[in-house]
């Protein structure tokens, strides 16, 4: 998976600066222009088509792997066939079904909003945060209704939900807990990665020259040598995504091998 996961990465570090920067300025009260906008709305699309086909190569090619015993080809895998094909339309289908959540949430956390507002205005925060957890609660369980969907598409060689809905039917709770135990070694290495870095920060910032130096230009000479860290950071950030990458899709085609029907019943 290394070359994928590097193509995400220098994706992501060539598009990103396209998209925050009318972010930046419409937290710093200025107006992006329109076509900053429109850069940024085609460099979201961009990011986001490019990510989905990187992710099903890697997916594709470890399942292909792992269910069917397909052999990968060394040193490297950037195949894109009818696995990867299939995975792509389930990306676009899991992304619809995203979509649709999203109008739901809106829809029901404006209602309730709206009716507190109504009736009662001075509990209407707390209603706004108990109509926020329900849809993200929501959001969570359809997702890992939905997680072995990549798994049963390379299985079955077809594009299939169905297969994923009913395997996670009664292992919901199971299936969040096995996610929450990968996500444990990515959170322990990126609090020591930052430990690190902000120790490196203070370091600078009380050797620094200070003879006659402000704020700003303190600020702004920490800033500068940090920035020569920046291969390092994106390198830590590229063994993280490959760590995880790595822990989930194996993960998910295990999973579905446990909770899946044996062949021949009833999906």
């Amino acid at each position: 998976m290394w070359l994928p996961s590097l193509l995400s990465i220098l994706l992501a570090w060539a598009l990103l600066p396209h998209i925050a920067v009318p972010l930046l300025e419409r937290l710093h009260g200025t107006t992006a222009s329109a076509y900053d906008r429109l850069v940024a709305a085609l460099s979201a699309l961009l990011l986001l088509a490019g990510l989905s086909l990187l992710s099903s190569i890697m997916c594709g090619g470890l399942w292909s792997f792992i269910l069917r015993g397909v052999p990968i080809a060394k040193p490297y895998y950037v195949g894109f066939g009818a696995d990867e094909r299939r995975l792509a339309i389930l990306a676009a289908l899991k992304a619809l079904l995203l979509f649709a959540w999203a109008s739901a949430a809106m829809i029901f956390v404006g209602a309730m909003m709206a009716l507190v507002t109504h009736i009662s205005a001075p509990v209407s925060p707390l209603v706004l945060a108990l109509a926020i957890l329900i849809s993200l609660l929501t959001l969570s369980w359809l997702m890992t209704r939905l997680s072995l969907a990549g798994p049963a598409t390379i299985s079955a060689q077809r594009v299939s939900l169905k297969a994923s809905w009913q395997a996670s039917a009664h292992n919901v709770a199971r299936l969040q807990q096995v996610a929450a135990l990968l996500m444990v070694p990515a959170a322990l290495l990126t609090l020591i990665f930052a430990l690190l870095l902000m120790s490196l920060a203070w370091w600078l910032s009380t050797h620094a020259p200070n003879t006659g130096v402000t704020a700003v230009e303190l600020a702004r000479y920490c800033t500068a040598l940090l920035r020569e860290l920046l291969p390092v950071v994106l390198l830590f950030f590229y063994l993280l995504i490959l760590l995880l990458a790595a822990l989930f899709i194996v993960a998910r085609a295990l999973e579905y091998q446990a909770l899946a029907p044996p062949p021949g019943g009833p999906l």
